[in-house]
């Protein structure tokens, strides 16, 4: 029984991530906010108001991606970081 539950968490799939910045240009981003961060996770998709979302991480749980959230806005610059579900992102884009 231990092992299928460990399985199942391996196999999850991401259904939540972290919504840290939603800029118009993103010459902003990449000089204001995003120096000195671990860009190699960073995501971005530019919704059909014209503004470009980046995110960070992939959770299984919400619990999972509320940890990392309270980890961001620890950083004064992301203090207006959100947890979103994925499948609210495909639904904004053009």
């Amino acid at each position: 029984m231990r092992e299928q539950a460990a399985e199942t968490v391996e196999t999850a799939e991401a259904a939540y991530t972290v919504q840290i910045l939603a800029l118009q240009k993103q010459k902003q981003a990449n000089t204001r906010f995003l120096a000195g961060l671990d860009t190699s996770m960073l995501k971005s998709s530019r919704g059909k108001d014209g503004f470009l979302r980046y995110y960070l991480g992939d959770f299984a749980s919400p619990e999972e991606a509320e940890a990392f959230l309270q980890q961001m806005k620890k950083d004064p610059r992301f203090r207006d970081a959100f947890m979103r579900p994925l499948e609210e992102l495909a639904e904004q884009r053009p």
